[in-house]
């Protein structure tokens, strides 16, 4: 962006408290320092972005653009003095988004593999385990 812009970077980027900077909680996405910044968000936002993908177009979206104005917005309303521009928001919002995807059926798999392994010995102790219970 400053190849492109100069030092008028704060037109596109997230200044926290200021009427111009709110324009950056939309643009500071798809904007970066310097060429060594972009190349160090694209693997990791492809990578991440693929898995999230995977849930379904709609799903990417809707992950991306919700992630992306609720970190901005919160950048805005309390980031520390400066512009602030870059992906990282959005690759930590699909860390985020997949890590709760796993945490909710962690359970659900750990019961089912131990459905699998000691079938005589379900329920364990007599008790419920999730919607695997029989």
């Amino acid at each position: 962006a400053r190849y492109l812009l100069g030092k008028r970077i704060e037109w596109v980027g997230i200044v926290p408290r200021t009427a111009r900077g709110a324009l950056g909680v939309a643009t500071a996405p798809f904007v970066h320092d310097n060429v060594s910044h972009l190349l160090a968000n694209i693997p990791p936002f492809i990578v991440l972005g693929s898995f999230v993908l995977r849930r379904g177009g709609h799903a990417f979206v809707e992950t991306a653009v919700v992630v992306a104005l609720l970190s901005g917005g919160m950048l805005w309303a309390l980031g520390r003095k400066g512009v602030h521009v870059g992906m990282s928001t959005v690759i930590f919002g699909f860390l985020g988004y997949l890590l709760g995807i796993v945490l909710r059926l962690a359970p659900l798999a750990a019961c089912a593999t131990y459905r699998r392994t000691f079938p005589k010995d379900w329920p364990p102790c007599g008790t419920r385990c999730g919607s695997c219970y029989r």
